[in-house]
């Protein structure tokens, strides 16, 4: 089916709708989002352009460190890593490299980025390449070549929606299936469609994550496929943000481009952001239709290059020279930038999947993290708990508490895309490698990266700051409120004093309501209700069985009671009864006797201990216990 590219040119404002109202129901699973920046016509005001969230926020935890303050920064995806010293020594080489050179980059560097997909499985021809400062401004960029309104994932990068809306576009939330974030569902997709041209709009475009910021999670295969064949449909370009391929965290799980489906319609980005740690250095690429299949897509590819280069041509002009010289280096995949990524991979998956752990045993659904270093819990089924304790109802109210009570900074959902009702945030682990690139080059080459001090003691941080938001703690021991904690100190006392427990003896009520002792009815039925204790293991694992004392005290209890002629032997030195038994921890040895009482005094029948009568006004007890009692997460109503 043939592609039509539109031309480079601001869309026109939105359209009045031409369908009669019987065009149909709006999806609630596609969400047009308003255009940012929008402001009344005639007005000259300037527009209201707010700071990219995950700036922002990066921003604000910069300041509040700056100021001595306690922070823990889950907020900005970044990798936190230092850069490798052979792309510095590159860098450094290229410094004396001042001219602009070409819009879509140099020579070198295209071919490099071509190389870079061919062996991955995507065969590219230098002259499908685009280089720009970070894929960021390609996305800008390709998104004003294209024109019309653009389908996103909902939950997806805060920069898609509002690129689209920076250019009066449109942008269509369209909801995700479950695990697989990064993709919008292919039958909601169609629908969006068809509800966008139905209201008079034309949605041109559909933005995918592979793998997924915020959500960490990677698209099925077979997902990929049915959204291509909703674009062929209904002749959509595919843009597919690949910057996260190479740190998924199992190398043998299937990743599949759009591109190996519809190559004649899907242009992929990609950029040395995230799986070089290189973000500040802003150098991405972009790989237009056809790649390097003239049949395919070739015609749709040659317009979106001379678009994409006319429009960067007024806005960056030519990314960076010495920074190109270092990119070409870094996607000719040297073996030591391949050895960098692996151990990047591997911390990233080690510390990502180790705070996703805390976030469950604090009562959230985490998604499993699949590559980068993103989560996505969501606090639902604590919802109850966090209003009651916190007066949380959105997103937002969820992260402004973590960051006001303690210094946490994630981004709420909200800001992807979600219904603010959603307790949903974004944590992203980058920056908890350390804060010395000393301390992250040990992390990044520690085989037990999770041992290392500062990243245990973030990791510790995150559970008490967990534990105090929710009342859940990581053992799922359920912290309760006050009065909930006075009542159930005052059932544990009610409950202690009617079991009465007597050290290691078991006390059932009689029939008259008096406790009852087992051996007061039954001759030698104390030593079967008795907790049994044994002697000290011999070498071969055995235990020594304990021999019973010839007279009437229950075996193994120590008295000193009246007519109880034996008692333990802590001794072990010789001529002790312990030591003819080397196997026996505590022994029996004879007592002296004590003198007999005086008539009338009180006194235990012969032959029996005291503690074992019933009647006796001595019968010892324990204190009931005061601790608190763990109880279950589940254990009390929410």
């Amino acid at each position: 089916m043939a592609s039509t590219a539109m031309p480079p040119v601001l869309p026109a404002p939105p359209a009045t709708p031409s369908a009669p109202d019987t065009a149909g129901t709006p999806d609630p699973a596609v969400t047009p989002y308003g255009p940012a920046g929008h402001r009344p016509s005639g007005s000259l005001a300037p527009a209201a352009i707010a700071v990219s969230p995950t700036l922002a926020a990066n921003e604000v935890m910069a300041a509040r460190k700056a100021r001595g303050e306690q922070v823990l920064p889950l907020a900005f995806g970044e990798a936190g890593l230092p850069a490798h010293p052979a792309l510095r020594l590159a860098l450094a080489e290229a410094a004396g490299r001042t001219g602009y050179g070409p819009v879509a980059g140099q020579a070198a560097l295209r071919e490099a980025a071509a190389g870079y997909w061919t062996r991955r499985g995507l065969r590219t021809s230098a002259d499908a390449v685009v280089c720009g400062p970070g894929s960021k401004s390609l996305l800008f960029g390709l998104m004003l070549a294209i024109g019309g309104d653009v389908a996103v994932p909902r939950p997806s990068w805060v920069t898609y929606a509002a690129q689209a809306s920076l250019l009066g576009a449109r942008p269509y939330f369209v909801d995700i299936r479950p695990g697989e974030g990064g993709v919008p569902d292919p039958a909601q997709l169609g629908s969006a469609v068809r509800q966008a041209r139905a209201d008079g709009r034309q949605i041109r475009s559909v933005i995918l994550t592979l793998p997924d910021n915020p959500t960490g999670t990677l698209a099925r295969p077979g997902t990929i496929r049915e959204l291509c064949q909703v674009a062929e449909e209904h002749d959509l370009i595919i843009v597919s943000d690949e910057i996260y391929r190479d740190l998924v965290h199992d190398t043998a799980a299937p990743f599949t481009s759009p591109a190996c489906y519809a190559p004649g319609r899907t242009i992929v980005t990609t950029a040395l952001s995230k799986s070089l740690a290189l973000g500040g250095w802003r150098i991405g690429a972009a790989r237009l239709p056809g790649g390097a299949d003239a049949e395919a897509g070739e015609h749709l590819g040659r317009r979106l290059r001379s678009g994409l280069i006319g429009i960067g041509s007024e806005i960056w002009s030519a990314p960076a020279a010495p920074i190109q010289q270092a990119a070409a280096f870094a996607f000719s995949d040297p073996p030591e930038l391949a050895e960098r990524i692996a151990l990047s991979r591997r911390l990233h998956r080690e510390v990502v999947r180790a705070v996703a752990g805390r976030f469950a045993a604090a009562g959230a659904i985490v998604p499993p993290p699949q590559a980068a270093f993103y989560l996505y819990p969501d606090f639902g089924p604590v919802r109850d708990r966090l209003r009651a304790r916190h007066g949380v109802d959105t997103s937002d109210d969820l992260a402004a508490l973590l960051l006001q009570r303690n210094g946490v900074g994630v981004l709420a959902g909200s800001a992807f895309g979600e219904d603010p009702g959603a307790l949903r945030v974004r944590v992203a682990t980058g920056l908890l490698y350390g804060e010395t690139n000393r301390q992250r080059e040990c992390a990044l080459t520690s085989g037990t990266p999770l041992e290392l001090p500062w990243i245990a003691a973030a990791l510790d941080r995150i559970a008490e700051v967990l534990a105090d938001l929710t009342g859940v703690s990581a053992n799922g021991a359920v912290e309760l409120y006050p009065e909930a904690r006075s009542a159930l100190f005052r059932l544990e006392k009610e409950l202690t004093r009617a079991r009465r427990p007597q050290g290691r003896r078991t006390f059932t009520p009689g029939e008259d309501g008096r406790p009852a002792h087992p051996a007061a009815a039954t001759p030698g039925a104390w030593a079967a209700h008795r907790r049994p204790t044994s002697g000290r293991s011999t070498g071969g694992g055995s235990r020594a069985p304990r021999t019973p004392p010839p007279t009437g005290c229950p075996a193994g209890v120590r008295s000193s009671r009246p007519g109880c002629g034996w008692t333990r032997d802590r001794r072990r030195g010789p001529g002790s009864a312990a030591a003819s038994r080397p196997n026996s921890r505590r022994t029996l040895r004879p007592r002296r006797r004590r003198p007999p009482r005086p008539p009338g005094a009180e006194s235990g029948r012969a032959g029996v201990c005291q503690a074992a009568d019933p009647a006796s006004p001595r019968r010892p007890a324990r204190r009931a216990s005061r601790r608190r009692t763990a109880l279950p997460a589940d254990a009390l109503p929410r």
